[in-house]
């Protein structure tokens, strides 16, 4: 699961924060709190429970190593 800072080639009037799981886009949201609360919603084994569990997002090292090469 990641969310990355940018547009969708589907969507490409919405800059935003896009979530994809498994490299599944699931969609842009306007804010980082909205993708972490889709990822608490779409996570994996969340498919039928009601209870939310919290998502950190974390820098991702491999795209600082790219920006710096």
């Amino acid at each position: 699961m990641r969310v990355v800072e940018g547009w969708h080639p589907s969507h490409p009037d919405g800059l935003g924060y896009n979530l994809l799981i498994d490299d599944d886009w699931i969609g842009t949201f306007e804010t980082l709190e909205g993708a972490a609360t889709a990822a608490a919603m779409h996570g994996p084994g969340r498919k039928g429970h009601a209870r939310l569990r919290q998502v950190a997002l974390l820098p991702s090292l491999e795209a600082r190593r790219g920006a710096t090469d």
